[in-house]
Parts: structure tokens; C-alpha cells; sequence
């Protein structure tokens, strides 16, 4: 990801989800893929937008440091948001 100074920082990402059982046909009607193949592009590519758009406006400082846990916090929930209609249930 990118800090608002232009440096790069690494991150490993991670997420828990599940799918919900009342709306796993909109899920596979919506990307005609297993769900591996889900996880591997459509959801990890969220999670590297979502993160990429929030760390931006934080400096390395804020990233290492206090504002991790918001940046975590907000990323989780956008990511949500953006999954949910989808029959993803992100935790």
C-alpha cells in the first residue's frame, strides 16, 4: 500500500468471511465462479483497492503506529458494504 508521502509499505492481508446460505445464488449469478476463484480476485481485490484508498490519506506514522486499527476498521468496513448485497458476510 501507499502513504500519503508516496512510500510504500508492506502489508499481509486477511479476511474472514462466509457466505450466506440465503443468497449464495446472487453470489455465484453475479460471478459464475467457484468460490475460490472469488476469494482469489474479486474479494482480494477489494481488500487491496479499499486498503490502497485508505492508507493514502495516512502517513507511515499513523499506518505503523495509532492508526492501524482505523485503517483496519474502516477497510473491513467498506469491504463489507461493498460484499454484502453480493451474499458475502465479511466478519
Amino acid at each position: 500500500i501507499q502513504t500519503k508521502e508516496g512510500l510504500t509499505v508492506n502489508a499481509d492481508e486477511g479476511i474472514q468471511f462466509r457466505i450466506d446460505p440465503n443468497q449464495a445464488n446472487i453470489l455465484f449469478q453475479t460471478y459464475r465462479r467457484g468460490i475460490d476463484e472469488i476469494t482469489d480476485a474479486a474479494l482480494r481485490t477489494a481488500v487491496r483497492d479499499s486498503l490502497n484508498r485508505l492508507s493514502s490519506t495516512m502517513t507511515s506514522d499513523m499506518i505503523y503506529g495509532q492508526g492501524r486499527v482505523e485503517l483496519i476498521e474502516k477497510a473491513t468496513e467498506a469491504i463489507a458494504k461493498e460484499f454484502v448485497s453480493k451474499g458475502i458476510v465479511v466478519e
